[in-house]
């Protein structure tokens, strides 16, 4: 029973081992830059498409993200399916703050699906430049 220990513990050891290794190229590997590449000069505008409804806790530390991108051609487009909805204010506000950030509320309930985002959606792709 004794000889059976030493190719037991030589697999393992070995397993171990190749374990580490590949952990420790996977982790440098995915190392992040510490220096983000700045985005070139010519790249193409987006659209940032985004469905609101309701006011949640931190919601204008999330939507405020939205105007904080480090991308240089974007606009914004909030939709929102009922004007009298509580975070109309809180994306208004946003907009007025960042003038310099090509942003619009669009209100309007039109349906196409029975999924209320998706219907919000919608009129973001109609909207978008």
């Amino acid at each position: 029973m004794i000889p059976m220990i030493w190719p037991v513990a030589a697999f393992c050891f070995l397993a171990i081992s190749l374990h580490f290794i590949s952990t420790v190229i996977a982790l440098a590997r995915c190392k992040g830059r510490l220096i983000p590449l700045p985005p070139p000069d010519d790249a193409q505008a987006v659209t940032l498409i985004r469905p609101v409804c309701g006011v949640d806790h931190g919601i204008s530390e999330t939507l405020r993200s939205s105007f904080e991108l480090d991308y240089p051609h974007y606009e914004i487009v909030f939709f929102i399916a009922a004007a009298h909805d509580p975070v109309v204010p809180i994306v208004d506000a946003l907009i007025a703050a960042h003038p310099h950030i090509r942003a619009q509320l669009i209100v309007g309930d039109e349906r196409i699906s029975i999924n209320p985002k998706l219907n919000n959606c919608f009129k973001g792709w109609r909207a978008a430049s």
